[in-house]
């Protein structure tokens, strides 16, 4: 059977696209901190720091605080790196491509990881 042009085309494209995604997830992470003034970032209160997040403000969403943290939460993917300037400990926020977020911190789409 003769494919057409069309199909080919759109089989070609889901080819390419799918040969990027796989490429990118791949790609260092940045080597910057997450900006807090970022609208992605001020939309989920993310802090450096889960020991200042306005409790108040976020009390109903989630319990702000220590034990809620970014180096516990399933999103925090890759730890344990350093940014030039900034103290502690950074790493990779599946939300946050944008930047790295602090070990510390914290936002409303904490999940905690299993086994933490």
């Amino acid at each position: 059977m003769k494919e057409s042009r069309r199909s080919f085309c759109k089989k070609s494209l889901a080819i390419l696209g799918g040969a990027f995604l796989v490429s990118d997830s791949k790609a260092a992470p940045p080597t910057v901190a997450l900006d807090p003034k970022n609208a992605t970032a001020m939309a989920l209160g993310y802090h450096e720091s889960a020991a200042k997040v306005d409790k108040a403000k976020w009390a109903k969403i989630a319990q702000p605080g220590p034990a809620q943290k970014c180096s516990n939460c399933l999103l925090y993917t890759q730890g344990g790196l350093k940014i030039a300037g900034k103290e502690g400990e950074w790493g990779v926020c599946t939300i946050f491509p944008q930047g790295l977020v602090s070990a510390n911190g914290w936002c409303n789409s904490w999940a905690l990881k299993p086994g933490a």
